[in-house]
Order: structure tokens, then sequence, then C-alpha cells
């Protein structure tokens, strides 16, 4: 069985998805109608999940899948950052519907594109500038805290000696700002004590 795999990063910014040189030849070479038909489709299909939007869920996941070559079937999700509140069954549900819109693999050669895509509710939260789309939420149940605050409570929580508690803040920064080394190394830190 041939497979072609891709490693997307889908961030929500705007309908509009931005690639590197390396991830729109592969999306142009694979996709049917190229990147910009693929930033068309995977867009009209996804959604902010309602517990994200109730429970002020915003940050960015980064993750990769591959293309079945025989079926044309997306396939084999790894997700490098989570958010919970079912956006990543969210994200694979809009991939999965891209079945049969893949071109036969010519080759046997494999490649991973890297999709970011960015999640905010009302305009507010982090976007990655290599975001391939930006997913906003117009209302929410909760707003989201500010990284301060989460700074702050995990701070609170360490000092309390509550490390569970406060990784789930850290993590919640690591979701935002998924390259920002500084959260993760404050996590880090936090699973060494």
């Amino acid at each position: 069985m041939k497979t072609l795999k891709f490693a997307v990063i889908l961030i929500l910014i705007t309908p509009s998805l931005v690639f590197g040189q390396a991830g729109r030849s592969a999306l142009n070479n694979s996709f049917k109608g190229g990147v910009d038909a693929f930033r068309l489709f995977v867009t009209n299909k996804l959604y902010y999940p309602r517990d994200a939007r109730i429970n002020g869920t915003i940050g960015t996941s980064i993750f990769t899948f591959g293309i079945n070559c025989d079926t044309e079937m997306p396939f084999d999700f790894e997700f490098e950052t989570k958010m919970g509140d079912n956006i990543e069954d969210a994200i694979i549900n809009a991939i999965m519907s891209t079945q049969g819109s893949w071109y036969a693999c010519s080759t046997s050669n494999s490649e991973r594109i890297r999709i970011k895509l960015s999640f905010t509710i009302n305009g507010v939260g982090p976007v990655a500038k290599d975001a391939l789309a930006v997913i906003n939420a117009m209302d929410s149940g909760n707003q989201a805290l500010d990284d301060g605050k989460l700074i702050d409570r995990a701070l609170k929580a360490q000092r309390k000696n509550k490390i569970d508690k406060a990784e789930k803040y850290v993590n919640q920064l690591i979701a935002r700002y998924p390259d920002n080394s500084e959260y993760r190394q404050m996590l880090e830190n936090l699973r060494n004590n």
C-alpha cells in the first residue's frame, strides 16, 4: 500500500491559509485544485465546537496527517498540541471530508505537511503567523483567561504544591503559543519538582 503523508499546520486566522513553498508545492501536486481548493474546502467544513465556545478555549492546534494513496483517505493524525473541548475532533472531521479529493500517488515517496490552526473568540486569542486558517467564535459562555492570569494561577498552584493544577494552566498557555520556549521550560520545571 503506497502512502503519501502530509504534516499540516492549520492555524485559524481568517479563511486564508498560509503555506511555505514546500507545503504549497505538495498540496498543489496532491490535492485536486491545489492549495487554494484545500484551503476553501477545509475552512468551509471546520467549525468552532460548542464546548470550546462555552469554555472560552482559545489557542493553536498543530497537527500532521497522511493520505492513503489507494483510497485517497486521510489517516494517521498526529497532534503536536491539543486544546481539548472537541477541537481535535472538529479538525479530523474537516480533513476526513476531503476523501476522494486527492490525486492518486505516482511514487512511493511520502511527505508530511504540517498545519497550524488558531482558534479565537471574538477575535481574541493568539494567531500564528504561519497559520493555514483562523477559526473565530463570535460568542462564548465564558471568556478565556488572559495570559497573565494563567501564569499567576500556575505560580499560585505551584506554591501550594498543586503541580497537576499548575501544569493545567501552563498547558493552556502552550496550546495558545506552541512555539513559546519559555512556557515549555516552565512546564518542564514543574514536572521536575
